[in-house]
């Protein structure tokens, strides 16, 4: 049987899942001959499916009572350290996820494949913002 790693997200936005991406490079060297398997809410799937790190992407319903060698849960693993450090928050949450991991983030490529129908539009989309400062009220 192959040895497999189970990183699970239980819940979060679509935001949260898309933070992931950049970690799994730094996983997969951290541990070769390992499968990776990421687990999300179903809705979620197809934002990391075709991440060429991941070897599998299933529900996180689906990854309860799998056998696993080691099983993390990146919820709530950033938060601490962000909370002490608001509002001067000085590492990205992949980086703080890393460091649970016990891997290092190598890149912060997303490894994100776009259409060039994608790329016109939010082109096209941002265009008025460009230069600018964008805040939440």
């Amino acid at each position: 049987m192959k040895r497999r790693i189970l990183i699970r997200r239980d819940v979060g936005g679509a935001g949260d899942i898309l933070m992931h991406r950049p970690l799994f490079k730094g996983v997969k060297e951290r541990y070769p001959g390992y499968e990776i398997v990421f687990a999300v809410p179903e809705r979620y799937i197809p934002l990391v499916r075709d991440h060429p790190y991941i070897d599998r992407v299933i529900s996180t319903e689906e990854s309860k009572g799998g056998r696993y060698e080691r099983t993390f849960n990146t919820l709530g693993k950033a938060a601490a350290y962000e909370f002490s450090k608001v509002p001067f928050v000085d590492k990205h949450r992949a980086e703080l996820w890393a460091v649970y991991l016990r891997t290092q983030l190598t890149e912060y490529d997303g490894h994100m494949n776009f259409t060039r129908d994608e790329v016109k539009f939010a082109q096209k989309f941002f265009a008025p913002y460009k230069g600018k400062l964008v805040s939440l009220p």
